[in-house]
């Protein structure tokens, strides 16, 4: 998926974020369906996360293939939660018609809609 060259920086966000939306490819569909598969994500994906750690998860929601994927981007371990899981990537559903990547303090999140399913 290509990202456009627009580069965010969102007050709504954070002071620190930087925000990047896809300007092509598949939409989230239906965006309450979609953020609950952003929800059945982050119990998923919560847990202890080591340093510059990456993790990944695909739900089918929508007839299509949602894939979240969060990187600490911190040394260091951190605990990520369901509310600061939750709050991230529903940024990218509600913020980026087509998926996005953004990144803040601690953690870089990436929700991006495909064709197809898991």
């Amino acid at each position: 998926m290509k990202a456009t060259a627009t580069i965010l920086s969102l007050l709504g966000f954070s002071a620190n974020a930087i925000a990047t939306c896809y300007g092509s490819g598949e939409t989230w569909g239906n965006n309450a369906q979609a953020l609950s598969a952003v929800s059945w994500a982050c119990h998923q994906l919560v847990g202890s996360y080591g340093g510059s750690e990456t993790r990944g998860i695909c739900v089918d929601a929508n007839s299509k293939r949602l894939e979240f994927q969060i990187w600490h981007i911190t040394s260091g371990s951190r605990e990520l939660g369901y509310d600061e899981c939750y709050d991230g990537f529903q940024k990218e559903v509600n913020g980026c018609t087509n998926g996005g990547d953004s990144s803040y303090v601690n953690w870089r999140y990436k929700g991006d809609p495909n064709a197809g399913s898991c």
